[in-house]
């Protein structure tokens, strides 16, 4: 299955994109926390979080991207521990299709990393277009905290890509989001760290290679052409409609 989407896009698309997910984060952030130096804290169980993202996809009024979701065939691993040190938030299992998501990650993660593995299951084999996917699924949504999830998930992309363009620009942008929503990100990153090592190295040049065997020759970096996606899909729609 492929989405169609031109994967061409300049330095000055994909800031004001990155512009536009600011404000974005920045006013949903106030909205949500009390104190804009405060990260935001999902207070729900991995179950509640999971039956979110499945209304999600099944009230998805977008007309651009027919999602045939009807099964709800997702849950969490038993092998979550050794994800965490290899470096995965989650995989689909090639054998049965169920969607299998890591719940030792900050919960916050957890809406886009479900709504990532649906993706797969609904025949998006591509990272990018399943990152593409969780990104409009959970941005799109009713419910604060996926949208939450899903323009900070969207950002993060968008950040690593500008830091590549231009270093200066990408720090200038950082400086203007809330202290609280770089919380929630080195909320992340520590989890992360806390867990890295000499497995999670070796499954990552592991699965590049498999990447890469799949039609997949950018291997590993092919997450981050979901920049692409999003930045000429938004062009397309002049907004993101939240």
């Amino acid at each position: 299955m492929s989405l169609g989407i031109s994967t061409e896009y300049t330095k000055e698309e994909l800031h004001e994109f990155a512009c536009d997910l600011i404000q974005k984060i920045n006013t949903l952030h106030s909205q949500l926390v009390n104190n804009d130096s405060l990260r935001v804290e999902y207070d729900f169980k991995q179950t509640q979080l999971q039956k979110l993202v499945f209304e999600a996809y099944k009230n998805s009024a977008n007309d651009d991207i027919k999602i045939p979701f009807r099964v709800e065939n997702v849950k969490k691993s038993l092998f979550s521990l050794p994800l965490s040190y290899a470096g995965f938030s989650g995989y689909v299992n090639p054998f049965t299709n169920e969607g299998q998501y890591n719940y030792k990650i900050p919960k916050y993660k957890l809406p886009t990393t479900i709504a990532h593995e649906i993706g797969h299951q609904l025949g998006f084999s591509k990272e990018n277009e399943a990152n593409f996917i969780a990104s409009i699924i959970t941005m799109e949504d009713e419910n604060e905290f996926l949208r939450y999830s899903g323009l900070t998930f969207s950002l993060k992309y968008s950040l690593n890509d500008m830091y590549k363009k231009d270093p200066l620009l990408s720090e200038a942008l950082i400086a203007e989001l809330h202290p609280g929503v770089l919380e929630n990100y080195k909320e992340v990153q520590e989890f992360w760290q806390a867990y890295s090592g000499p497995v999670e190295l070796v499954m990552e040049t592991v699965y590049g290679n498999y990447l890469k065997v799949n039609n997949q020759p950018q291997g590993i970096d092919s997450y981050n052409y979901v920049v692409a996606l999003l930045v000429n899909y938004y062009q397309q729609k002049q907004t993101i409609n939240l």
